[in-house]
C-alpha cells in the first residue's frame, strides 16, 4: 500500500509537471520538480524522466524603412516589430507551448502614443506561438506625437522597448529597442502679420504684377511712407499636434505711458486645428494712431484648455524718412532732348533725378504723379514743371527712376528748384 501511494504521488507529480511545461514555467522550477519525480519514480523501478530540453528561441526585432523620425506633416511615424525563430536553433528543439503571445512597447516618453494609447500603458498585441523556424509574426505600430515630448540631457531621441509577454514570462527573448525622434515645439501658437491682399488688389487694380508682403523681410516692422497707410491681417497657426481653442485681443500700445488701447472686439474660442493658419483680425494703421507717430501693435492668445496666455506678439509701425527711400541728383545737359508738342527738340537743360532705392522697406508702388519737381529762374521759358523721362510709366517701384528737365535757353541768373514727394514740397535748392 506504501508504494501505491508513492506511484499516486508520483502520478500526481508527473501531471503538474506536464502542466507548468505548458503554462512556460521557468526553467529552474521544472527542472527542481523533475528532479523530485525522477527520485520518486527510481525508488519504485519506474524509468526517469528525459533530461529538459530549452524550447526553442526567439528574437524580437523592430524594422522600419528610414529613420524613426516623427514627421512634420502629420505628427506620426510607422514601424514593424517582428518575431521570429532565434537563428542556428535546432530543428529538434521542442516547441514553445502552443498559445497567444503578447508583444508591447514600453516607454517613458511623455506626449507620444502608440496606436492611439499612451506609451505608459504598454500598447501592442497579440502574436501566434509556436513560431515556425522560417517563419515570423509581425506587429504594425504607428507613432504619434500629441505635445512636446522630454528629452533628457542633450539627447535628440527617446528609446522605446519590444517585450514580449508570453504565459506570465517577460525572458524568451532579448527586447528591441528603438529610438524615436520627436518633433520640438517651440511657440505653441504662431503669430504672424500679413498685408491684406484684398486691399492691394483693390488699391491697385491695373498692376499685373505682384506686390511683395512687406512683412516677409521684417515681420516685427511695419512701414509707410508720409501721409500713407498700413493695411494689414493677423493670422494664428497651431504649431502643436493637437487641437486647440484660443481667445485672441487686439490692442494698440501708448509707447509713453504703456497703456493698452483694445481696439477690435475680442476674438473668442477659436479653434485651431493643427497646422492649419487661421486670420483672426483685419486692421488699418496710420501714422497719426500714436502720439510719437509710432504705432505699435500688440496681439495676446490664451490657450482655453491647458497652457494659459501665450507670449504677446508686437509689431512696430513707423513713417519712412524721405532721405532713406529717395535719391535726389541734379546735372546740366547742354545737348538734351525732350519731346515738345510731339516732336522732338533739344536744348540745354537742367534736370532732377529722383531714384526710389531698392532698400524702400515700402513694397507698394508710388504713383508716379505723387513726384515731382518745381523749377524758378528769370526769364524761364513756361511751363516750369516738366516731367521727363518716365512720364510714361505710372508707377515708381523700387529701383525705378523718374527724371525732370527744365530747358535754360535765355536763363539769366542761377536757376531754383523744389521737389515734391508724396504731395509733400521740400524747401527751394539752388542749382549748382
Amino acid at each position: 500500500s506504501h508504494d501505491l501511494e508513492r506511484l499516486a504521488d508520483c502520478a500526481g507529480l508527473t501531471f503538474h509537471l506536464a502542466r507548468l511545461r505548458l503554462d512556460n514555467a521557468e526553467d529552474r522550477a521544472l527542472r527542481s520538480l523533475a528532479a523530485i519525480v525522477d527520485d520518486l519514480k527510481t525508488t519504485l523501478g519506474i524509468e526517469r524522466t528525459p533530461p529538459l530540453a530549452a524550447p526553442a528561441g526567439l528574437v524580437v526585432s523592430v524594422v522600419s524603412s528610414g529613420p524613426v523620425t516623427i514627421r512634420q506633416k502629420d505628427w506620426k511615424t510607422e514601424f514593424r516589430v517582428d518575431l521570429a525563430a532565434a537563428p542556428g536553433t535546432p530543428a529538434d528543439r521542442p516547441a514553445l507551448p502552443p498559445g497567444q503571445a503578447f508583444v508591447g512597447l514600453a516607454g517613458s516618453a511623455e506626449g507620444l502614443t502608440a496606436n492611439d494609447r499612451p506609451l505608459a500603458e504598454v500598447p501592442g498585441g497579440l502574436v501566434r506561438l509556436p513560431v515556425e523556424l522560417a517563419a515570423r509574426r509581425s506587429l504594425s505600430f504607428t507613432i504619434a506625437q500629441i505635445d512636446n515630448v522630454p528629452l533628457s540631457g542633450l539627447s535628440e531621441t527617446v528609446p522605446v522597448v519590444a517585450r514580449l509577454f508570453y504565459r506570465g514570462r517577460s525572458n524568451l527573448a532579448e527586447p528591441a529597442r528603438v529610438d524615436i525622434r520627436p518633433r520640438k515645439i517651440g511657440d505653441r501658437v504662431a503669430i504672424r502679420i500679413l498685408q491684406d491682399p484684398d486691399r492691394l488688389r483693390e488699391k491697385y487694380p491695373n498692376i499685373n504684377r505682384t506686390i511683395p508682403d512687406q512683412f516677409r523681410n521684417h515681420p516685427g516692422e511695419g512701414f509707410f511712407h508720409k501721409g500713407k497707410e498700413l493695411d494689414y491681417i493677423i493670422e494664428v497657426v497651431n504649431q502643436t499636434p493637437r487641437p486647440m481653442i484660443v481667445t485672441g485681443r487686439h490692442f494698440l500700445v501708448d509707447d509713453m505711458t504703456q497703456q493698452e488701447a483694445e481696439t477690435f472686439p475680442p476674438v473668442e474660442r477659436q479653434p485651431l486645428a493643427p497646422g492649419v493658419p487661421v486670420r483672426i483680425f483685419w486692421g488699418r494703421v496710420r501714422a497719426s494712431d500714436a502720439p510719437n507717430g509710432r504705432p505699435h501693435l500688440r496681439i495676446k492668445l490664451a490657450d482655453l484648455q491647458a497652457q494659459g496666455e501665450l507670449p504677446a506678439f508686437n509689431v512696430l509701425f513707423k513713417e519712412v524718412l524721405l532721405s532713406s527711400y529717395i535719391d535726389i541728383t541734379t546735372r546740366h545737359d547742354p545737348n538734351y532732348t525732350f519731346q515738345q508738342n510731339g516732336q522732338p527738340r533739344t536744348e540745354p537743360c537742367f534736370l532732377v533725378k529722383m531714384r526710389r532705392k531698392e532698400s524702400d522697406p515700402v513694397t507698394e508702388p508710388i504713383p508716379a504723379g505723387d513726384l515731382g519737381c518745381e523749377f524758378r529762374a528769370a526769364n524761364l521759358m513756361p511751363p516750369n514743371l516738366l516731367t521727363g523721362a518716365g512720364q510714361d510709366r505710372p508707377w515708381i517701384w523700387p529701383g525705378n527712376t523718374i527724371e525732370f528737365y527744365q530747358p535754360t535757353t535765355n536763363v539769366t541768373g542761377p536757376i531754383e528748384w523744389k521737389p515734391r514727394i508724396a504731395g509733400e514740397s521740400l524747401e527751394w535748392r539752388t542749382a549748382n
